[in-house]
C-alpha cells in the first residue's frame, strides 16, 4: 500500500539563488509574494557622502539570497525575474546543510564589525582566526 502524496512529509532544503545585480531585494520581494521561505543576510553601515552621512542597509553577500524551499518551490522560485539560477554542484542544485545557515544567522545577529571577501579559490582551506567564527 503506497502513501499519498499530503501523507509523506514534505522535505525542505536550503538553496542559494543568484539574483540579477543590485536586485536581491526585489528577489526578497518576489519570493515573499509567492510565499517561498527565503532568507537575505543584511548589513547596515554608515556611508558618507560630500554632504551627509546617512546608515544604508545592503545585502551581505551581494548577488545571492537563500531559499527554504521543497524541489517543486526552488524551481518555481527560479522563474522570478529577479533570479537567475540556483547554485549548483556537479550540475545538481547545491544543498546546503542546516547548521551552515545556522552558524550564518548567528553570525549576522552579533553585532560585531566584519568584512566579505570575494576572491577566494573554491577548495582552498582557510582558518579563520579571531571573531565569532574563530577555529573554523
Amino acid at each position: 500500500m503506497s502513501k499519498r502524496a499530503e501523507d509523506s512529509p514534505v522535505q525542505r532544503n536550503w538553496f542559494a539563488l543568484y539574483t540579477r545585480p543590485r536586485s536581491e531585494f526585489k528577489a526578497e520581494i518576489q519570493l515573499n509574494s509567492i510565499e517561498i521561505l527565503n532568507y537575505l543576510p543584511v548589513t547596515t553601515q554608515i556611508k558618507q557622502w560630500s554632504d551627509r552621512k546617512k546608515k544604508v542597509t545592503e545585502p551581505l553577500l551581494r548577488g545571492y539570497i537563500f531559499i527554504y524551499a521543497t524541489e517543486k518551490e526552488r524551481l518555481i522560485s527560479l522563474e522570478q525575474n529577479a533570479v537567475i539560477r540556483c547554485v549548483s554542484e556537479r550540475g545538481r542544485a547545491a544543498v546546503i546543510p542546516e547548521d551552515q545557515m545556522n552558524n550564518l544567522r548567528s553570525f549576522i545577529q552579533k553585532e560585531m564589525q566584519y568584512d566579505v571577501y570575494e576572491g577566494l579559490v573554491p577548495g582552498t582551506k582557510i582558518r579563520i582566526t579571531h571573531g565569532p567564527f574563530a577555529g573554523v
